[in-house]
């Protein structure tokens, strides 16, 4: 008699094993669609920023670095008179190095900001999730860090809009740093 209980209950342990390994495989199988999936978009974003920030300063930092190193070369064959106007030019290449710094700040943070949203989505996916397999009770929707992370990708869109346009704009005043510091040497060569 002793011998069928322990059985039974070595039985129904066994039942029980199989269905919480089925419940924690179908926990990880969603785990990985719901909350893995915005984590690694919002870490490539991160790395995006990196390259994108070392392309706008590579390429700024040419065009007006190379313009600022071409200016000495070039006073030796100007007469005294207009060697005094080189300065002004000189400004506005470093005027345009300023810029592009700047630009490549801004992108870099704009990249930020996306991968905050995708982290905040993916704490959203990953509560959901809790409380669907019974890890958490429902009153963790009610938590204020639930709330804020439910917020959060509507509060950031605006600073992701405000940053992707200052980073266009301050990208473009660069170069029209650089072209106006030419157009201006353009005047003194004349």
């Amino acid at each position: 008699m002793i011998a069928d209980g322990e059985n039974l209950a070595e039985e129904v342990r066994r039942q029980i094993a199989a269905e919480d390994r089925d419940q924690r495989r179908l926990l990880l199988d969603e785990w990985r669609l719901s909350v893995q999936t915005p984590l690694d978009a919002g870490l490539n974003v991160r790395q995006h920023a990196v390259s994108y920030a070392q392309i706008g300063l590579k390429s700024a930092f040419l065009i007006n670095g190379g313009a600022l190193v071409a200016l000495p070369p070039l006073m030796q064959w100007l007469p005294a008179p207009e060697r005094v106007m080189i300065p002004s030019c000189a400004l506005y290449f470093v005027f345009g190095l300023s810029f592009a710094g700047l630009c490549s700040l801004i992108t870099y943070i704009n990249f930020l900001i996306i991968g905050a949203q995708y982290d905040a989505n993916a704490d959203v996916a990953a509560l959901k999730l809790a409380v669907a397999h019974k890890m958490r009770d429902a009153a963790a929707f009610e938590d204020k860090s639930y709330k804020k992370s439910v917020d959060a990708p509507r509060r950031l869109s605006f600073w992701v809009n405000a940053t992707l346009c200052g980073g266009v704009g301050t990208g473009v005043a660069s170069y029209v740093m650089f072209l106006w510091g030419v157009f201006t040497f353009s005047h003194i060569v004349k």
